[in-house]
């Protein structure tokens, strides 16, 4: 019955209007933690949307629109992250010096050089905090930003995420090689075993670069995916999911299964603000494709070695 559960919950799979975050909460930002998994950190980005950000010729900066969280999403005063900086709308990572992967959700099918997103592989908590910024905009040199130069792989059908064969995930040549970040290793067969435990790292909500681990695969039999209980919401979606032990990549979310919304409406306050959901127990988790889904992988990473 159980089973049965959790089948009927990912049906109604979704990448942003759902979440799943379990009690105790293991969102832990990059520069407040210890984990042996931290220097995989350095081969995460945040992507930010072309319309968020403008560019300013004479001082070879980048202007990124930035917005507090908590106005952002209506949440109540004394609610998580309330005060924190939402910059990020995807997560992506390296898998050679110049080959990004990423949920096929996040990106288009072709690279728009005026209309792509960028990469941005520095963006933590520390880092934000020390760059100019005012009220509206924060400050980031040309330099630490990076952009789509072709799409080598590329799978999602439209919005359908209600479709549990789904896979979901996007190769990406980038346009110059990423320095200071060595790529996560990745598995290239069989599947992660039954019961191992996983972390992703990412920008739930869009905020600075954060870990997420205790977690564990709950569902393992599908051809193109698994499914564990990951604390994971808007802006992990093309995170890496590696396996605490090994420290491989073994696969991208790209969903969640809740079959409910990422908030609920706090009716004690006048104002009806909103409020995470956060779970006790599990309840539906995170859906994670498996990299050994992406059909021509080798064959690219050789090719832009």
């Amino acid at each position: 019955m159980k089973i049965y559960i959790i089948l009927l919950l990912c049906l109604l799979c979704s990448d942003v209007s759902q979440g799943a975050i379990y009690r105790p909460l293991d969102f832990k930002f990059i520069d407040a933690s210890n984990h042996k998994m931290v220097m995989h950190a350095q081969s995460v980005a945040a992507y930010i949307l072309s319309e968020k950000v403008t560019y300013d010729s004479k001082k070879q900066v980048y202007y990124l629109e930035i917005q507090k969280i908590g106005k952002k999403y209506n949440l109540c005063e004394n609610e998580l992250f309330y005060e924190r900086t939402s910059i990020a709308n995807c997560t992506g990572f390296l898998v050679s010096p110049r080959v990004l992967i990423t949920a096929g959700h996040c990106v288009t099918k072709v690279c728009d050089q005026k209309n792509s997103g960028f990469w941005w592989f520095g963006f933590t908590d520390k880092k934000i905090r020390s760059l100019p910024q005012n009220r509206r905009h924060v400050e980031v040199k040309e330099e630490n930003f990076y952009r789509c130069d072709k799409i080598l792989e590329h799978h999602f059908l439209g919005d359908a995420f209600v479709d549990i064969e789904q896979n979901d995930y996007a190769m990406i040549l980038l346009d110059r090689i990423v320095i200071n970040s060595m790529p996560l290793l990745f598995r290239t067969e069989g599947k992660v075993e039954n019961n191992a435990r996983v972390l992703t790292i990412g920008h739930p909500l869009g905020f600075a670069k954060t870990i997420s681990d205790n977690a564990t695969i709950k569902l393992n039999f599908h051809k193109y995916y698994f499914s564990a209980d990951l604390d994971a919401i808007d802006g992990n979606s093309g995170g890496p999911v590696l396996n605490e032990e090994t420290g491989i990549v073994e696969g991208i979310i790209v969903r969640t299964c809740t079959g409910r919304p990422s908030f609920f409406i706090d009716r004690s306050k006048n104002e009806w603000c909103r409020r995470l959901y956060i779970d006790k127990f599990y309840y539906g988790g995170t859906d994670i494709v498996r990299i050994t889904s992406i059909p021509n992988i080798i064959k690219w990473l050789e090719i832009y070695k």
